[in-house]
């Protein structure tokens, strides 16, 4: 089955939807968010958690698959929200946001995302800054005991990003994926996501299917349950399979990285596999650095 909309996933596992991104939301004694979207969405985000949780309980972690503009956008409003939320991360994202520049960055992206969707900005450069100060660092394999029988881990899978990272939920057998092994369009389209390395995105993948998984939650397309999960991991394997001979012919061929990227991007905009708006920039910088880290393999 493939959810979409914010609702239960398990008995200890929720989805999360606004209107650019889905999350899961672990719940035992404590409760965990992974990823805060951007920060124009952040008070619906909190919303929806409250609906779940109850406005007199918390959150209690964010965890982070990893550093970027989308990832970080709404945790400084959970923290105001819920001071002692802990944030979360693996030890390569903890690396990251010590960098005062990228963490400018990801202020910057929110701030002209909030314009674009007409949304009240008020979060200070500085408190911003505060708020992406890490509480908690996870190597892989490390976990976080939630009580009442609900435990998580933290399993690395580069490739998509190097600091990638997934969450692993027991017992509801649940995975938050991020898109470290590529991303759900519904109707067997899979879209491959590697920025840094093939090989290891591949592996990644290879990695995952090896869990038993019940539900898999991706960032941006809701989630799937049931045979749908053992068919999206051989799906995203013959997709990357597939992706690397076409991309390599292509270069063979003489065409430029640039000519093959603007090929590409136009098939997955004609599938529904590109955003368009404000994330269109992103998704064609993306395919540039897939289709560069498939050139280095030649």
């Amino acid at each position: 089955m493939w959810i979409r909309s914010s609702g239960a996933l398990g008995e200890n596992v929720f989805q999360i939807t606004t209107a650019v991104s889905s999350h899961m939301l672990i719940v035992g004694h404590a409760s965990a968010i992974v990823d805060a979207s951007i920060a124009a969405v952040a008070d619906h985000l909190i919303e929806v958690c409250e609906e779940v949780i109850g406005k007199e309980d918390t959150v209690d972690f964010v965890l982070l698959t990893h550093a970027d503009y989308d990832t970080v956008g709404g945790v400084a409003a959970f923290r105001k929200r819920y001071p002692e939320c802990e944030l979360v991360v693996g030890a390569q994202t903890a690396q990251i946001l010590l960098d005062q520049n990228k963490v400018q960055e990801y202020y910057k992206a929110n701030l002209e995302l909030a314009k674009a969707m007409n949304v009240e900005f008020d979060i200070s450069e500085q408190d911003w800054k505060n708020s992406l100060v890490v509480t908690r660092t996870l190597g892989d394999g490390d976990g976080i005991d939630l009580g009442e029988g609900v435990q998580l881990r933290l399993v690395s899978t580069p490739g998509y990003r190097d600091d990638a990272a997934c969450y692993y939920v027991q017992p509801d057998s649940a995975l938050a994926c991020c898109e470290s092994i590529g991303a759900y369009g519904g109707r067997d389209l899979v879209m491959n996501c590697f920025t840094t390395d093939y090989q290891q995105y591949l592996s990644s993948i290879q990695r995952l299917s090896a869990l038993e998984i019940k539900v898999l939650s991706f960032p941006h397309s809701g989630s799937i349950t049931g045979e749908l999960v053992n068919k999206y991991f051989m799906d995203a394997q013959g997709k990357a399979l597939e992706f690397r001979q076409s991309v390599t012919e292509r270069l063979q061929q003489g065409e430029l990285i640039e000519e093959v990227v603007a090929a590409l991007l136009a098939d997955w905009q004609t599938l529904g596999l590109a955003p368009r708006g404000p994330f269109a920039n992103e998704q064609e910088l993306a395919l540039t650095n897939m289709v560069k880290a498939i050139a280095k393999l030649r």
